[in-house]
Parts: structure tokens; C-alpha cells; sequence
């Protein structure tokens, strides 16, 4: 009737199962691990110690497993293995080295107290089982969430990530873990992914190529205005900043070859080819803006080229450069050389500027 303090308490009740165990007991502990042990009550107690130590040698396999599938998943998710799911694994390892079924008795009393002790560690353990069993999965999985970019915009898709992301923890895994319901959540969220990364990624390799035949069909202007930009005198040139953004989208813009079935995002979130993320945006406003500008400086250039040619018709006498100039094309109206221009035709119209 005394109250000792914990430490002692505990040891007291050590001593009170001094005398040798019996296979009533032994079952009572053990039946948590091997249901065997319990329901077979005719079988010979070497028979039953044969299974029990065969049990044993089961889960110090189990547990060896379970140590590094654990130990694999923490290094994936960046984090460590919880203190007490640590400490339960460990005493399953000292439970396991037993090598008598005395021996593993005692170790069953010195390590989880009582048969409830015991029964409630195994429950305790069970989650970290079933993670370690699916450690590359869900290692495979964390890394698969972390490229997959996915925008606001698809909310279904983003709630269903942010929901892996919440299960992919060590505490969450370790303490209340469904095999069954995470799996429903990785395969509902794969699905969902890819199908829609599968939509944007022809959709948005279709919307390239087009804006690479838009900037094609500028390169007549482009060319034009370089051309007219080399002529000192029709002042500084124009439009520098956009066609080095026109030569850079050229370059840059390269519709992905990839049809959708010929995507494979089973182990990668994007295509391997362009590497597109989910929710980016083709460059159409650049794009429009830089044709725009192009545009807008061309026509500023066959501006300034009409106004000196209509001067130097008024400053008079024509020479025989100005008066070929004025059959090749009228004064008021050089829009037309855009489509003709080349080397000779500058070096023509610089003469003509030049003046006598």
C-alpha cells in the first residue's frame, strides 16, 4: 500500500512476476503479435515456444525494415523521424533479439510494462509499418510535388496538392496513417495533373507555332527598318529595343515537338522537351507589343525618308540620282520600298539624301 515514486513502482512490478512465466502468460503478452499463441490452447509448449521465437525473428526483420524504409522517407521529405516513433521502433529491435521465450517475457514486462502496454505499442506501430512500405512511393511522390508547379487558378488541383503536402510529414505519417487513403489521394491528384498539364501543353505548342509564323511575317518590316536604321541621314534609328526583343523571341520561341501522346509525366511533373510548368502563359503581349513597335517605328522611318526626299525636290536642282528616285517611286509615297529594299537600293537612297 506504499506510494513509491514511478522508477521504483515499475520495479516493483517487475518483482512481482519474479517466478517462472507461465504459457498463460506468455500468450497474454504475445497474442497482440501471433493470434496463434492464444487460440491454440492444445498445442505443446515447445511448439508454441518454436512459433513464438519465430515470431520474433519475423519482426526483427520487420523492424530492420521498417528502420530504413523510415530513415529513406525522412531523408526524401527533408525532416527527422519523431522522437517517440524512434523510441518505439527501438523497443521493438530490443523486443525481437530475444532468444528464449522467458527472455522475451522479461523484455516484454522491462519494455512496454503490461500485455495492454504492449497491444497499444503494436497499434502505435502499425502507421510506421505501412510508411516504410511505402516509403518510395511517397518519397517519389514529395519529389513530384515539389516541380509541380500548380496555379490558383485550378483550385480543385491545388487544394488536392495541398492536401499530399499535409499527409507527406513525418508526424502526420508516424502518428494516423490510411495506405488506402493516401494512395486514393496520389492517384486522384496524378490523374488530375496530368490530364490537365497534357490540355495546356498542346494547347500552348499550338499558340507558339502561331506566334512563330506572326513573327515570321514580320521579318520583311524588321528587315526594312534595320535597313533604313543604317542610313545616318535619316537621324537616330528607331525601334532598337524591340527588334533585339523580335531577333531574341525568334530564337526563343520554339513550339515543342511533342504530341499529348507521346507526353510522359509518370516519373517528371513536365515535358522533358520544353519543360513547360503548368499555368505558364505563352508571351502573346510581348509579342503583339514588339510587332506593334516595330510597326509604329517603320512608319516613322518612311516618314522622315518621304519629308528630306520632298526637301530636296524643293531645294531643286534635281540630280540624275533624285530624278531615278522619282520614277522608282513617288516622293510622298516610299512605303512601297519596305518589300525591295536591300544594299543597293540604301546605298541608292543615301545618295540621293547626300545631295549634290
Amino acid at each position: 500500500g506504499l506510494d513509491f515514486v514511478p522508477r521504483l513502482d515499475i520495479e516493483a512490478q517487475l518483482v512481482r512476476y519474479a517466478t517462472p512465466a507461465s504459457w498463460n502468460t506468455i500468450s497474454l503478452y504475445f497474442s497482440a503479435l501471433e493470434p496463434s499463441l492464444a487460440s491454440d490452447e492444445q498445442a505443446e509448449e515447445q511448439v508454441l515456444a518454436l512459433r513464438l521465437m519465430e515470431t520474433l525473428e519475423t519482426l526483427q526483420s520487420d523492424v530492420q525494415q521498417v528502420e530504413r524504409g523510415m530513415e529513406r522517407l525522412a531523408m526524401a521529405l527533408g525532416e527527422e523521424m519523431p522522437r517517440e516513433s524512434a523510441e518505439l521502433v527501438n523497443r521493438f529491435r530490443r523486443l525481437s533479439r530475444a532468444r528464449t521465450a522467458e527472455d522475451a517475457l522479461q523484455r516484454a514486462r522491462q519494455l512496454f510494462g503490461s500485455p495492454q502496454g504492449l497491444a497499444q505499442s503494436i497499434t502505435r506501430y502499425r502507421p510506421l509499418r505501412q510508411a516504410a512500405w511505402m516509403s518510395s512511393l511517397l518519397a517519389t511522390t514529395a519529389r513530384y510535388l515539389q516541380q509541380a508547379h500548380v496555379p490558383d487558378e485550378l483550385r480543385s488541383l491545388s487544394m488536392q496538392r495541398q492536401t499530399l503536402q499535409a499527409m507527406l510529414h513525418m508526424s502526420e505519417l508516424t502518428a494516423a496513417f490510411s495506405a488506402q487513403a493516401i494512395r486514393e489521394t496520389i492517384d486522384s491528384f496524378l490523374e488530375e495533373y496530368q490530364r490537365a498539364y497534357i490540355s495546356q501543353h498542346d494547347g500552348h505548342r499550338h499558340t507558339l507555332a502561331a506566334m512563330l509564323r506572326r513573327l515570321h511575317d514580320t521579318a520583311t518590316e524588321v528587315n526594312a527598318l534595320e535597313r533604313l536604321n543604317s542610313i545616318p541621314e535619316l537621324g537616330e534609328p528607331l525601334g532598337a529595343g524591340a527588334l533585339e526583343q523580335f531577333h531574341r523571341l525568334t530564337a526563343g520561341l520554339t513550339p515543342c515537338p511533342r504530341p499529348p501522346n507521346r507526353l510522359s509525366l509518370g516519373r517528371t511533373p513536365r515535358c522533358r522537351g520544353c519543360g513547360l510548368v503548368l499555368g505558364q502563359q505563352p508571351p502573346s503581349e510581348e509579342i503583339a507589343s514588339v510587332v506593334q513597335e516595330i510597326e509604329g517605328a517603320l512608319k516613322e522611318q518612311n516618314r522622315r525618308l518621304s519629308a528630306l526626299v520632298v526637301h530636296r525636290i524643293l531645294r531643286g536642282p534635281m540630280n540624275s540620282h533624285m530624278a531615278r528616285f522619282i520614277n522608282m517611286v513617288q516622293a510622298s509615297n516610299v512605303s512601297g520600298l519596305v518589300q525591295v529594299l536591300d544594299d543597293q537600293i540604301v546605298a541608292f537612297l543615301r545618295e540621293v539624301l547626300k545631295g549634290p
